[in-house]
């Protein structure tokens, strides 16, 4: 399967985790906004894919998922 993540996206991830190294977020509310923009960018990425809905999401087969 091809990477169906976009080069955006994942610039973002290593922003936040450059960010997250030098301890630059030192309040979980920080932290929170900078996962809620990428967030809204991954969902974004993923309705142009066609998975628009939640319950699609849901649906994914395990390797494509964070959280199994």
């Amino acid at each position: 399967m091809s990477n169906l993540i976009s080069l955006d996206l994942v610039q973002g991830i290593v922003a936040l985790n450059n960010k997250l190294i030098a301890n630059e977020i030192k309040h979980p509310a920080r932290l929170a906004l900078f996962l809620e923009e990428l967030a809204t960018d991954a969902w974004n990425e993923a309705k142009e894919l066609g998975a628009a809905s939640w319950e699609d999401a849901e649906d994914l087969p395990p390797s494509l998922r964070i959280d199994s």
